[in-house]
Order: C-alpha cells, then structure tokens, then sequence
C-alpha cells in the first residue's frame, strides 16, 4: 500500500483547545502544507487510530494541565505513533509524549 503525502497534527486536549492554541495550530497547517508541499490533516489525539496513510506527524503542545489527560488514551496514541514507524516532530508537549512512549515517565 502507497503511503499518502499527508502530514497528520495533533491537538492535544480537547478541552484545551481555545483561541491561542487554534490559531497556533492554523499557522502550523499552513506552514507545514507550504514547505512539505503535501496536505495536512489536524486530527484530535482521542481520535488517532491509523498512521499507515500518513507521510509523517507531528504531536503538538497542549495548554492544558497533563492531569487533565486520561493516561490510557496517550498509551493509545502511544501504540499508534510507535507501530507508525513514520517521521514524528514532538513540539513542547509533543516531545515529552515521545519521551512517555519511549518508556519515559
């Protein structure tokens, strides 16, 4: 199966996304589709289920509180990034999360 050239961007929380975090990640899609040339597809992180079609990611920074993320749904999106095995960019929170699948605490 032919990988898409689509790059795949997390929001973090849900409940954490408002004004500043939205236009952040507006600026990232656009910037992303621009210099990669490919489109991009911003996905919530609850919902993150296959990355077989994705060309690569990036897990973006959160402005909510890590105790206000259930721990099972980032171990589920921990199995996703790791059976990716695509290209991953971590930003802020996204960094710490790749550090937490890698067996970090």
């Amino acid at each position: 199966m032919e990988t898409q050239a689509t790059f795949k961007v997390w929001r973090t929380h849900p409940g954490g996304d408002g004004t500043g975090p939205a236009r952040w990640t507006e600026r990232l899609e656009r910037r992303l589709a621009l210099a990669s040339g490919h489109p991009v597809e911003v996905v919530p992180y609850l919902k993150a289920r296959d990355l077989s079609q994705a060309h690569a990611f990036v897990l973006s920074g959160s402005s909510a509180p890590w105790a206000a993320h259930d721990p099972a749904a980032l171990d589920r999106l921990g199995e996703v990034v790791t059976a990716s095995e695509r290209p991953v960019l971590g930003i802020c929170a996204g960094m710490q999360l790749l550090g937490r699948f890698e067996g970090g605490l």
